[in-house]
């Protein structure tokens, strides 16, 4: 993270590290979820000759912290090797391009002077779509864009409408008919000219039932109302639910141009506390975290012993072999091998679920005897770090070879309360599976567990159908010889 900072983060301003901090606040993950250090590392490690790409490096960060997949707190959308492609030679000019779209869209809304959370959340936007789309993927919002300039101009109808996008085009052709009505110019009798400053803001791009704010008030969003033909305008602020204050507002057309700005609004809610439980599915989601303690302790239990894990050409766990010059080290006796993973509750009525397998298969009791069962699988480690012989042991259908056996192993635990804990009768047990030895395993031995085959089905048969006789008739075509002739 040094290097990155000192490349990437910066300067003595602290430019882009600011800018990620205050779109993490804003975005409400600011210390969720993790971002390892092998991805600033990654981000680091790139090299552009003399260009320094802060705003797309910037972005990649962003996309990372908002990453919808997170394996035990860790974000998972954004992977160093994807961050390697950066500097390769398929995506190291468009990577490039990014930057560029990103410091020239800085530039705008800084000369719009747009509201800074907007600014903040819309910029945000726009760099990780471009990150998404770069990666070849649709966006967050599951959007998916031809070209960079497709994204670009869907971040520019975010923060100023359609109409300041396309004013100039609208000035110049009539695009439908209310629009031609709008830039018509009406004479009165005496030839002069009427309603010209309204002609003036409608060709600006102020429309009626849009939405506006001020530099000066940039969270009061107000609805413009009605457009006189002297060009006042009758504004009215929506409250927190979308609705129009009763008490609207009367604002010169001078004023209008220069202190509101077109912003889009849009009210979503979630449906009520009455409809749906608040606390939604987090019962399920404690559980899980508490079966994750759980087996994390079960495995800190683990002794270390004079094991070898071999990955290649299949795998196995063995006793440490017996090396020339070495003296020869007791047998094994009372190994006990842990799990490390990571478990998901097991749904029988889901398309995709897997067989329960014992060896993956944790179970929990809860204190009203109800049990759950949960999947685990492999993952959430670093296997330079951690070693789990546990996923390498191998299984023999001959039972005389087998030194391992599969048992179960209890943790308990307690949910926490926010009153007074009681342990009796409140107390859930996980079953926890491991490998514990069942005899003397010699050095240079193999680490193996009993597994039969799984039996054939026979499948029964029928009697044979019984065929029609046929006779076949020779046709002779000559006459047989007989004794008289």
């Amino acid at each position: 993270m040094v290097d990155w900072f000192v490349k990437f983060g910066g300067g003595e301003t602290c430019f882009f590290v600011d800018h990620l901090v205050e779109f993490c606040r804003v975005s409400g993950v600011l210390g969720q979820p993790h971002i390892p250090g092998r991805v600033f590392a990654s981000l680091a490690a790139l090299k552009f000759d003399t260009q320094l790409p802060g705003h797309a490096i910037c972005a990649v960060l962003k996309r990372a912290a908002m990453s919808k997949k997170v394996a035990d707190g860790i974000a998972q959308d954004i992977q160093a090797t994807q961050i390697n492609q950066f500097g390769g030679k398929k995506l190291y000019k468009p990577f490039l391009e990014v930057d560029g779209i990103l410091q020239k869209s800085w530039k705008v809304l800084s000369e719009k002077r747009v509201p800074e959370a907007q600014c903040t959340i819309e910029f945000g936007w726009l760099g990780m779509s471009l990150i998404d789309h770069t990666l070849g993927r649709p966006n967050l919002d599951g959007e998916t864009f031809k070209t960079m300039e497709n994204v670009a101009e869907a971040f520019l109808q975010r923060i100023f409408g359609d109409d300041d996008i396309k004013v100039a085009a609208a000035n110049s052709s009539a695009a439908s008919s209310s629009d031609a009505k709008a830039m018509l110019v009406e004479y009165s009798d005496t030839g002069e000219a009427k309603a010209v400053p309204k002609m003036v803001l409608l060709s600006k791009g102020y429309k009626v039932d849009s939405t506006y704010t001020t530099q000066e008030n940039p969270d009061v969003i107000m609805q413009l109302i009605k457009i006189e033909d002297d060009g006042q305008c009758e504004l009215a602020a929506l409250d927190d639910f979308g609705t129009l204050n009763n008490k609207p507002v009367k604002v010169s057309g001078a004023v209008m141009a220069q202190k509101y700005r077109s912003t889009k609004c849009e009210f979503k809610f979630k449906p009520s506390y009455a409809d749906v439980h608040h606390i939604g599915t987090l019962m399920s989601d404690r559980l899980e975290h508490m079966i994750h303690a759980a087996i994390s302790t079960n495995a800190m239990t683990m002794k270390d012993y004079e094991l070898t894990i071999r990955e290649k050409p299949c795998k196995g766990v063995f006793h440490k072999p017996l090396y020339q010059g070495e003296e020869e080290k007791p047998a094994l006796n009372d190994v006990v091998l842990m799990p490390f993973g990571t478990c998901a509750v097991w749904d029988p009525t889901s398309s995709t679920s897997k067989t329960l397998d014992d060896r993956c298969t944790v179970k929990l009791t809860r204190p009203d005897g109800t049990t759950t069962m949960f999947v685990l699988s492999p993952g959430g480690m670093d296997s330079k770090k951690v070693q789990c012989a546990y996923w390498s042991l191998q299984p023999t259908s001959d039972q005389k070879k087998a030194n391992m056996a599969l048992e179960y192993i209890e943790v308990n635990f307690v949910m926490p309360s926010p009153s007074k804990l009681k342990i009796a009768g409140n107390q859930y047990v996980v079953h926890i599976p491991a490998f514990k030895s069942c005899k003397e395993i010699p050095q240079g031995a193999e680490l193996l567990f009993f597994k039969p085959k799984p039996k054939k089905e026979s499948i029964e048969k029928g009697p044979k159908p019984v065929r029609p006789l046929k006779l076949d008739i020779i046709k002779h075509t000559k006459r047989l010889k007989t004794s008289s002739d």
